[in-house]
């Protein structure tokens, strides 16, 4: 039990996603989900071609940490319906499961099947809606060029 707990731990601190941008807003546009290629010490570049200088920048849209236990209990009752979904269509491609090891085997590889993929499905559904309800406006403005610098290589 407590190495099924364990695994279910690293699992979901493997594979949880960091913050990451919205939007940033500068002095002379808004970039959507921007992708940061590079911080330097005085700007940082979108995809290899635009380039913002930390002076110009105003606002950043960012989303927040999730804690990696609820994701797992989305994970958990994901597993439980897809197993149900797995009884279901084992039962339809095997229905002489009449005490027959073949069938009981094949039945028992749906449930294992859809338990994997409803976990799987769950984990990264409640991770998404989690950090969706979990967005940070932080207004920069006032801010120095050290502080937006810092504050993006943390969240890069």
């Amino acid at each position: 039990m407590i190495k099924r707990i364990t695994l279910l731990l690293f699992i979901g601190l493997a594979f949880g996603e960091k913050p990451t941008f919205i939007s940033i807003q500068t002095t002379d546009d808004v970039y959507h989900y921007p992708i940061i290629t590079q911080v330097t010490e005085s700007s940082v570049m979108l995809d290899g071609e635009a380039t913002i200088p930390f002076s110009s920048i105003e606002n950043v849209t960012v989303y927040g940490e999730v804690s990696p236990i609820l994701p797992i209990i989305g994970a958990g009752a994901g597993g439980y319906v897809g197993m149900c979904g797995g009884i279901a269509v084992g039962c339809l491609i095997f229905p002489g499961f009449s005490g027959n090891e073949n069938d009981e085997a094949g039945l028992r590889i749906s449930m294992l099947i859809g338990a994997g993929i409803g976990a799987f499905s769950g984990f990264k559904r409640a991770s998404k809606f989690l950090s969706h309800k979990n967005k940070k406006l932080v207004s920069m403005s006032e801010w120095a060029i050290e502080q937006k610098r810092d504050f993006i290589r943390e969240h890069f």
